[in-house]
């Protein structure tokens, strides 16, 4: 089986699984998100030996992708470093839960998260926080792959 062919089957495979994990943190503009995930996999392709390690790699990245992408979206956080749940006109159980998990990070993990979310940018909360961009883009990867794993667990 060729490469393409095989990456057909195996995106077939995960994508609807995909889909909904980017839904479930983004809600349903998920396309582009999807689309993006994706191309890096095309691109990546070579480097998964079977299903299950695509699978889970398609997976982390989708996660993480949706995760910036709440970034960018940027909650509104006030100073007490909480997030605010939404307002009672639109409840969003997926807000309050990842509201809840944010809480539960590490305490550099949090302020980082957090102030992500908000739109600052790596250079930025470094520069708030007296440590390296590098290292705020560590903590970030690190903040996300925690919640993906609390994401797992539920």
């Amino acid at each position: 089986m060729k490469d393409e062919d095989k990456f057909r089957e195996w995106w077939t495979q995960a994508s609807p699984g995909v889909r909904r994990s980017i839904v479930s943190i983004v809600g349903s503009e998920s396309f582009d998100i999807l689309q993006d995930v994706s191309l890096m996999a095309i691109q990546r392709f070579g480097d998964f030996r079977n299903y299950d390690a695509f699978r889970k790699w398609c997976f982390i990245r989708a996660r993480w992708l949706a995760l910036d992408e709440l970034s960018r979206r940027g909650l509104f956080i006030d100073a007490s470093d909480s997030i605010p749940s939404q307002p009672a006109s639109t409840p969003d159980p997926r807000i309050e839960e990842l509201r809840k998990m944010i809480l539960n990070l590490a305490t550099q993990q949090k302020r980082v998260t957090l102030d992500r979310i908000q739109g600052y940018t790596s250079e930025e909360i470094a520069t708030r926080l007296s440590i390296a961009p590098s290292t705020v883009r560590s903590i970030w990867r690190q903040a996300k792959q925690k919640l993906i794993e609390m994401m797992q667990n539920d």
